[in-house]
């Protein structure tokens, strides 16, 4: 839970399935507010926090999510899940996958994309290192290209040389 500012302030848990909390339970759902539900326990990291010490932060502290807030401002949460996967990732050693199997890789997964376009840009890789050429139509989408290819096993670096795709007729 956030407050009018998006700070923290609380965190909803699950109602227990007792069959004596039935009534309660019934009552709670139809009727209680998320203040009255939520724990005040609040854990939060910053945006740039290790996988590492989040897992610590949920082992310290029992808990399964950790919000992410940055100046008092809620961005978003780690779950057990995200850490999992995280942790399993297929990652192969460096220096096992070659650059055209990475650009490969990298195209595969910008055509899955409806936001990415494989059009107005190019994809190069060298040693690991992925550069965008080309046009990229927002900031969003240039941050999200550079999310895509770290996510690629074999990716050592990202270097982003999009312009900004301008309209074809401007007043």
């Amino acid at each position: 839970m956030a407050d009018e500012g998006e700070r923290p302030t609380g965190w909803l848990t699950r109602l227990t399935d007792c069959p004596n909390a039935r009534a309660e339970r019934y009552a709670r759902s139809h009727g209680a507010t998320a203040r009255e539900v939520m724990t005040d326990r609040v854990v939060t990291v910053a945006p740039d926090a290790s996988a590492n010490h989040v897992a610590h932060l949920m082992e310290q502290h029992g808990i399964r999510r950790v919000l992410v807030a940055e100046q008092g401002r809620l961005l978003g949460m780690v779950t057990r899940t995200d850490l999992l996967r995280a942790l399993v990732a297929d990652r192969p050693p460096e220096g096992e996958v070659s650059d055209e199997r990475i650009r490969g890789a990298i195209l595969a997964a910008m055509q899955r994309e409806s936001w990415a376009d494989t059009l107005h840009t190019a994809v190069n890789v060298l040693g690991g290192e992925v550069e965008f050429h080309g046009f990229s139509r927002s900031a969003s989408v240039q941050r999200a290209l550079r999310v895509l290819a770290e996510n690629v096993p074999g990716v050592e670096r990202v270097v982003d040389n999009t312009q900004p795709l301008r309209p074809l007729l401007e007043s």
